[in-house]
C-alpha cells in the first residue's frame, strides 16, 4: 500500500498555503479573505512565523514562516486523510 503523496496532492496543499502570503500582498479586503480561508490553521501558522521572525531578526519573515507552517499543517492533515482513507477502503 502506498501512502505518499501524489504530486497534485502537494501542489493543493502548497497551493493552499500560498492564500496567505499573497492575500496579506495584496492588502484591503483581501487579508481578511485569506485569515478567513486559512483560519483552521493561523494558530501554529502564528508561532511558525514568530519563529521565524525570531531566528531571522526580521518582521518581514513572519508571513513566509507563517506560510511554511500552513503548507506543513495542510500537508500532514492530507497525509493522514489518505492514511485513513486507505484503511476505509480496505
Amino acid at each position: 500500500m502506498h501512502d505518499r503523496l501524489s504530486i497534485n496532492q502537494v501542489a493543493c496543499a502548497a497551493g493552499y498555503a500560498l492564500i496567505f502570503p499573497i492575500s496579506n500582498l495584496m492588502g484591503g479586503e483581501f487579508t481578511m479573505l485569506g485569515i478567513l480561508l486559512t483560519f483552521p490553521f493561523l494558530i501554529l501558522a502564528w508561532l511558525g512565523g514568530m519563529l521565524t521572525v525570531a531566528v531571522s531578526g526580521s518582521e518581514q519573515a513572519y508571513i513566509w514562516g507563517a506560510s511554511l507552517s500552513i503548507f506543513l499543517q495542510a500537508l500532514a492533515l492530507t497525509s493522514v486523510m489518505k492514511i485513513y482513507r486507505g484503511k476505509a477502503k480496505a
